[in-house]
């Protein structure tokens, strides 16, 4: 007979839930994917979400590092290097914890969320309807959960549908595609002079800020171009 009691996965919640409850929130936050990109020879660091420029974000700085080339060498995807290589450097986790004390050398890229919501909305719509097997993936099945019918190619979901899906989960705990964009961190009060960029005007504002912390002059342009986007009308600034 089968031992009454919690399951694995309950007691593996329990411990997850401890052991946060022991550590500083700001520093889990800073340590979460995306886990936060730190310049200890260039002294700042760059915070981001996803469907808010990260793409163009983590190519800015593999380029202030002069990693870009390698990251673009080892995948034409920057975030696969960010994610195998860079972030699992030896002590690169704990390096984060002087991030806080940068103040205004903290840049943090920001989407207007509405724009992000549609962003996040043709993202799974493609992949509902594009990709083989797409109604597989774990948020398709949950938006099709929620909406109380199976989703597939033939039965998608209106942006309306999926606004109401967002409307019912827990915005920090999700799928980073939709998670908010203030952190823990931001919440708590201890990135006050976080220098905030939103990309809707990053062609004007980041090379003010190279120029202000002493970095060096990027091509936006180039930069700012990523093989994952929706296409979409050329507008100013940068989308990701």
């Amino acid at each position: 007979m089968r031992a009454s009691g919690k399951t694995g996965l309950g007691r593996f919640r329990e411990r997850a839930s401890a052991i946060l409850s022991r550590q500083d929130p700001c520093e889990f936050s800073l340590r979460r994917s995306p886990v936060a990109l730190y310049s200890a020879e260039h002294e700042f660091a760059v915070l981001f979400t996803a469907k808010a420029g990260c793409t163009f974000a983590v190519k800015w700085f593999f380029y202030q590092e002069g990693l870009l080339e390698e990251a673009l060498a080892y995948s034409n995807w920057p975030h696969s290097y960010r994610i195998d290589v860079f972030i699992k450097q030896p002590g690169y986790r704990e390096s984060l914890d002087a991030v806080p004390k940068l103040g205004s050398r903290i840049l943090k890229f920001v989407r207007n969320p509405y724009d992000r919501a549609v962003s996040g909305y043709l993202h799974f719509s493609h992949i509902l309807h594009e990709y083989p097997h797409g109604e597989s993936t774990p948020v398709i099945e949950e938006i099709g959960e929620h909406l109380g019918r199976r989703l597939s190619p033939d039965s998608l979901f209106t942006f309306r549908e999926f606004v109401d899906y967002l409307g019912a989960i827990d915005l920090d705990t999700c799928n980073p595609h939709f998670r908010r964009q203030m952190s823990v961190c931001e919440r708590a009060g201890k990135l006050k002079e976080m220098t905030v960029i939103p990309i809707e005007d990053s062609a004007r504002l980041v090379p003010e800020v190279e120029f202000k912390l002493g970095l060096k002059q990027s091509g936006l342009a180039e930069l700012g171009r990523s093989a994952h986007h929706t296409t979409r009308a050329d507008v100013e600034g940068f989308y990701g």
